[in-house]
């Protein structure tokens, strides 16, 4: 809920300033800014998915976190962009539906991190996303829909 209320007062604060004129300035990683622009067009995320046992049974309570490869610095280490806004929790049934926060207009190299309870942590990546975009014609500004969905079987710790 906190999340929530932080993401809805940065929005309108950043819609206030920008009106004003004045646009903040981004904290540099590495000396790479990041890609985040003002008037830049974007893209809507919705991250789906369902966490099962081994023997078939839904987990509650798993923790899902989305990010998304930033950039690669100058030692080849992987920076991701990660955000709290972009963790979720598995519901009795097993299953996370929710919209994330992104500003890119395309995920590149994606990972859902699961974690929880008495159940060993789990990345997924790749071939174990399936990654969906829907252009959206009627605006130059929104450029379409990510569906990133998955499925996991978890094994306990």
């Amino acid at each position: 809920m906190a999340a929530k209320l932080r993401h809805l007062y940065e929005i309108i604060a950043g819609a206030i300033l920008s009106l004003l004129g004045i646009t903040g300035g981004v904290k540099a990683v590495s000396g790479v800014q990041p890609r985040e622009t003002y008037g830049a067009s974007q893209a809507s995320y919705k991250i789906v998915g369902r966490v099962l046992s081994e023997n078939g049974d839904p987990i509650e309570g798993i923790r899902v976190r989305y990010s998304r490869l930033e950039f690669t610095d100058e030692n080849g280490h992987k920076q991701y962009f990660e955000r709290e806004e972009n963790e979720f929790i598995t519901d009795k049934n097993g299953n996370v539906n929710a919209p994330a926060y992104d500003y890119t207009t395309e995920p590149r190299e994606v990972k859902i991190e699961l974690d929880g309870a008495s159940f060993r942590p789990q990345i997924l990546s790749g071939k174990d996303l399936d990654i969906r975009f829907t252009r959206d014609t009627e605006s130059s500004w929104h450029l379409g829909n990510y569906t990133i969905a998955f499925s996991a079987t978890m094994k306990e710790a």
